[in-house]
């Protein structure tokens, strides 16, 4: 009884005693002499030291802890760090980051294999900070306020939020949205996150840098919605998840895309168009050209835009543009004032606009103010399923007058034009090409060629022997030139369908600039015994080309043709033939 008794007043005495700064406390009924400080704040804590005395120390230190054989070393950084003398024992540690620390507009070198810990904490007006294999450990608010990020960063992703864009009403997040790409691109993150909110922007976004790494750079937005243009600049980067509402001019710009993915786009409300391909021509200064290829777009909306749904502008600067071996895959044009999807052809220093190789499926164009698909070049294009509504002023939904384009499925409301096949549900014949009409299960008709619609190419062409031939280069090398073909070992011209390819080169010394190809494409009726009649011939003005007659006599058929560039007779002529009659049309 005694023994507790002793007890209970010593740490009576202990608490009294300190409470009152006394230079002594008691401990286990013995007396310990100390200099105990009188600091006993919110930072500091009183200590058992391994001597047995009491001191103050502040909250800090408990956590310093340097690193061991199997251990990072753990440190909470004090409000007056001294960054520009790191110990050496903070490598290889947990920076516990609690105040928010100036840098005093400084160049800080992070010492190897930190993780930095931000609870609550900021890093503010650096002129670099370089990372060594650096972890950032931290939610989604700013934490890293200061000028350029460089170095290595073993982190899987950037958030935006870390560099001050939050969803602030009437903000500016322009810079800070522009300082969290650039740290991405700079360090190699390649994954960049901008939350969901709002995020006004005084100016366009302009994503640009990489193009020639050919590596994936992700941006990814989680339900964020902007209110002016992005602008995809570098061919490597990829977008989901994004709006852009009410922006003034363009929703979403592409100038650059190899092997991107963009999915889940929204742009409405814009001044002009939701998406756009082009320079603008000059007016945002977006650059020289747009040249998209092998880039998937996937789950794209545009609505209630003040221009075209989609437009591509093919008009440059410098080199061409083109939009190449693409798939778009599940746009709506939906609600826009122009057109659903537009091209407008257009030339650079070095050629003509491209559109060819792209495949389109299941496109839905309704409720804008023009046509659903107007494509005025470009080949080789593929539209699969899809609904097209709107149309122009002549009652047509869908235009590809180029050569080899090709839609299949789908429902057309209005009449097509198109070169190659059309396989549709659509009570309108439209012009040209082949089509054939859904009007039940398996119900086929086709459309019957006529002399001035552009022909089917069939399969299984055969070569025009060389010794039944015989060619005529005009004197002034551009009018007149002829082609004799003798068809007595053919047998028949019914149904015989010409083609003429030749392949040349404008002078001796001529490199690839100097060559050509051109094709000549004649059509005949009846047979050898009688009178061969001309039913349709292809006037290859896009090859610069024209034929100018085709007549027969004794068996002997003779086409004359004009050619823009002058044509030599070191050229090389290849004449192919084939009977309709046995044309495949599946």
């Amino acid at each position: 009884m005694s023994k507790l008794l002793s007890l209970f007043i010593a740490f009576n005495l202990f608490f009294l005693d300190f409470g009152l700064a006394q230079p002594f406390v008691k401990i286990g009924g013995k007396l310990k002499i100390s200099d105990v400080a009188s600091d006993v704040s919110r930072d500091s804590v009183l200590v058992r030291q391994t001597d047995g005395t009491i001191a103050s120390r502040p909250i800090e230190s408990l956590f310093d802890r340097p690193s061991g054989s199997c251990n990072s070393g753990y440190y909470v950084l004090p409000q007056n760090f001294d960054f520009q003398n790191i110990p050496s024992t903070h490598a290889n540690a947990i920076w516990e980051v609690r105040y928010c620390h100036d840098l005093q507009n400084a160049h800080v070198d992070l010492p190897a294999n930190v993780i930095l810990s931000f609870k609550g904490g900021q890093f503010t007006n650096y002129q670099s900070l370089t990372g060594d294999f650096t972890v950032i450990d931290a939610p989604s608010t700013p934490i890293l306020l200061g000028d350029m990020i460089d170095g290595t960063w073993s982190i899987s992703h950037v958030n935006a939020s870390w560099l001050g864009a939050v969803p602030l009403p009437g903000i500016d997040m322009h810079p800070a949205l522009t300082k969290a790409w650039e740290f991405t691109i700079n360090t190699g993150i390649r994954r960049l996150i901008v939350p969901n909110g709002n995020y006004h922007l005084e100016a366009p976004w302009r994503i640009f840098g990489a193009n020639g790494t050919l590596l994936p750079f992700q941006i990814d937005g989680f339900g964020a919605v902007l209110d002016n243009t992005v602008v995809i600049g570098s061919q490597s980067a990829s977008l989901r998840g994004l709006a852009v509402v009410g922006a003034p001019r363009h929703g979403f710009v592409f100038l650059r895309g190899q092997g991107a993915v963009h999915e889940h786009l929204i742009a409405r409300d814009c001044g002009l168009d939701g998406f756009y391909f082009g320079i603008d021509r000059g007016v945002n200064n977006y650059g020289a050209n747009f040249q998209v290829t092998r880039c998937v777009f996937s789950g794209l909306i545009a609505a209630n835009n003040g221009r075209h749904g989609w437009l591509m502008d093919g008009f440059s600067t410098a080199n061409r543009s083109w939009f190449n071996a693409n798939s778009v895959i599940s746009f709506g044009s939906i609600g826009n004032t122009g057109k659903g999807f537009y091209w407008i052809g257009g030339s650079g220093p070095n050629g003509g606009s491209q559109n060819n190789y792209n495949t389109y499926v299941n496109m839905n164009c309704e409720g804008n103010d023009d046509i659903s698909i107007e494509l005025p070049e470009g080949r080789a294009n593929t539209f699969v399923g899809g609904h097209f509504v709107d149309a122009d002023s002549l009652g047509y939904t869908f235009r590809t007058p180029a050569p080899y384009n090709v839609s299949i499925g789908g429902r057309n409301v209005g009449k097509m034009e198109r070169s190659s096949f059309a396989y549709v549900n659509t009570g309108e014949t439209g012009e040209s090409g082949i089509t054939g009409f859904i009007n039940g299960v398996d119900n086929l008709s086709t459309k019957e060629m006529t002399v001035t619609e552009e022909p089917f190419m069939p399969k299984g062409w055969s070569v025009f022997p060389q010794s039944l031939q015989s060619n005529t280069i005009a004197t002034n090398n551009n009018d007149n030139h002829k082609v004799d073909l003798d068809l007595s070992a053919i047998g028949t011209a019914e149904d015989l369908v010409l083609r003429v390819t030749q392949f040349g080169k404008r002078n001796s010394s001529a490199g690839n600039a100097s060559k050509y190809a051109f094709n000549l494409i004649i059509h005949l009726g009846t047979d050898t015994g009688g009178a061969i009649s001309v039913d349709w011939n292809r006037m290859m003005d896009d090859q610069k080309c024209l034929v100018n007659s085709v007549t027969e006599a004794g068996g002997i058929i003779t086409i004359d043709f004009n050619t823009i560039f002058p044509v030599f007779t070191d050229g090389v002529r290849v004449v192919e033939y084939r009977s309709l009659k046995e044309a495949d049309f599946r």
